[in-house]
């Protein structure tokens, strides 16, 4: 079969093979410029261990790669409670680890502006 639209190629995702739960003290640091920290953190629920698949759009098959590779990536919780990457939150910004200080006001400031650049770059 020869395809032709590109939303029917099929393309890598990330199934998540379990769940870790993080010991007390692990913060998710997300940004939010309107804030005078420039940023807020929250409790790190955990981390997911995934594995690379290939998922065919037009049957909705989900094929595992012949070498299997793996990534641990920090969780957070969306609006639902369902455990997802916290990187799936476009402010998401770094995983602190116990007794660590939130990054300065102007850390979050320069990341902020970083970004924006980097969007302006892409045309985004």
């Amino acid at each position: 079969m020869t395809r032709t639209d590109p939303a029917s190629e099929p393309i890598q995702v990330w199934r998540t093979l379990s769940f870790t739960a993080a010991p007390t003290g692990w913060r998710l640091v997300y940004l939010d410029p309107p804030l005078p920290a420039g940023c807020f953190s929250a409790p790190l629920p955990g981390w997911v261990t995934q594995e690379a698949c290939t998922l065919d759009p037009v049957d909705d098959v989900m094929t595992r790669h012949p070498v299997s590779e793996t990534r641990v990536v920090a969780a957070s919780v969306d609006v639902d409670g369902l455990i997802e990457e916290a990187d799936a939150s476009s402010n998401f910004w770094m995983v602190l680890p116990p007794g660590a200080d939130l990054p300065t006001p102007g850390g979050a400031q320069q990341e902020s502006a970083d970004r924006r650049q980097r969007r302006a770059r892409q045309g985004l």
